[in-house]
C-alpha cells in the first residue's frame, strides 16, 4: 500500500516536471494526454491486482471475555448494595448490606441478601417496631425477591 502511494506521489512530481519542461502548443497537449493515461494506470493497478486474488475468509469463533463480564457483574452488584444501604440509612437504619448473586446483562440472580446489623440498629425514635420486618419490606420494595433469601446477622 505504501509503495502504491509513493508511486502516485512520484507520478504527480513527474507530471509537474513535464508541465514545466514541455513547450506550449499541440505537443504539450499530446504529452499531457499520454501522461493522463499513465496516471490512471498507476491509480487503478492495485485494484485490478486485488480483483485477481482468491480471498478466503475465515471466521474465528466468538469468545466471551468472562473476566470482564464478571468484573462488570460484581460492580453492578456492589452498586446495588450501596443503593440499598443508602436507602436503609435514609430511613434511619444503620446496617451493612451484602448481596450474594450474579448479574449477566439485565438479568439479576440473587441467591442471598445478608443484612449486617450493629448492636444499635435504629437511629431514630421508633424503638418498639420489628426492625427486620421493616427492613425486609424496604428491600422488597426495591428488589422483587422472596423474604427467605434476606438473612440478618448481628455484628
Amino acid at each position: 500500500m505504501s509503495a502504491w502511494l509513493m508511486s502516485i506521489v512520484g507520478v504527480v512530481f513527474l507530471g509537474v516536471m513535464i508541465d514545466i519542461i514541455t513547450p506550449e502548443g499541440r505537443t504539450n497537449a499530446f504529452i499531457k494526454s499520454i501522461f493522463a493515461v499513465f496516471v490512471v494506470y498507476i491509480i487503478v493497478s492495485p485494484i485490478v491486482s486485488m480483483l485477481n486474488k482468491n480471498y478466503v475468509f475465515t471466521y474465528k469463533e466468538i469468545e466471551l471475555q468472562e473476566d470482564y463480564l464478571d468484573s462488570v457483574a460484581k460492580s453492578n452488584i456492589t452498586a446495588l448494595e450501596s443503593e440499598i444501604q443508602r436507602l436503609l440509612v435514609d430511613k434511619g437504619y444503620e446496617c451493612f448490606v451484602e448481596i450474594d448473586g450474579n448479574m449477566w446483562g439485565e438479568t439479576l440472580n440473587i441467591r442471598q441478601i445478608t443484612i449486617f446489623l450493629p448492636n444499635s440498629v435504629l437511629i431514630n425514635e421508633d424503638k418498639h417496631i420489628n426492625n427486620c420486618k421493616v427492613i425486609t419490606q424496604l428491600i422488597r420494595n426495591v428488589l422483587e425477591v422472596d423474604e427467605e433469601i434476606i438473612v440478618y446477622e448481628r455484628l
